[in-house]
């Protein structure tokens, strides 16, 4: 795949885009998961809750770990933890083990979406970065308005377990 491609520029902003895959896809789920694990109405909610605590610490620790040992290595063992976690997700035997792979597939998350902008700085300069940093963030802007309707209609065919493996696919 060529760098200057607009492939290549979707293949980042998909990357970009996991964030808003996780959570709004999910969104619709939490009232399934209360009810397959027979917890209270609103404990559901502690999935987009942790998932946002792993989200939310790991760039720290992403951005430095890419600068010395490269972006590749660890965008791709982010990525193949974000899809393991969901797939892990998908699998989960409780609730709170559920919580344990959600904080887990946050912590991927938060590396790899922090990535492509790097990536992009690295790659481009001037007005090229800037227009590939502006597709990035406009589909970016897209997907919390059309995530949700596709999850929706995933867990309609099969489930909120089915949900999480769309999401490690």
């Amino acid at each position: 795949m060529r760098i200057d491609s607009h492939r290549f520029i979707f293949f980042l902003a998909s990357i970009a885009a996991l964030t808003s895959l996780s959570i709004d896809m999910s969104l619709p789920s939490v009232p399934m998961i209360e009810n397959h694990f027979g917890i209270p109405s609103g404990r559901g909610g502690l999935t987009m809750s942790l998932f946002l605590a792993g989200y939310a610490l790991t760039p720290l620790i992403g951005g430095p770990l890419s600068d010395r040992l490269g972006r590749r290595p660890v965008l791709l063992n982010s990525l193949a933890l974000f899809a393991l976690s969901s797939l892990a997700c998908c699998l989960a035997p409780s609730f709170r083990m559920l919580l344990l792979f959600r904080l887990l597939q946050g912590c991927a998350a938060g590396v790899s979406t922090t990535l492509p902008i790097a990536i992009v700085s690295d790659v481009f300069e001037g007005s090229g970065a800037r227009q590939r940093m502006s597709e990035i963030a406009t589909i970016n802007g897209i997907m919390p308005l059309v995530v949700p309707a596709f999850g929706t209609m995933v867990i309609s065919v099969g489930g909120w377990r089915v949900l999480f493996g769309a999401q490690a696919i």
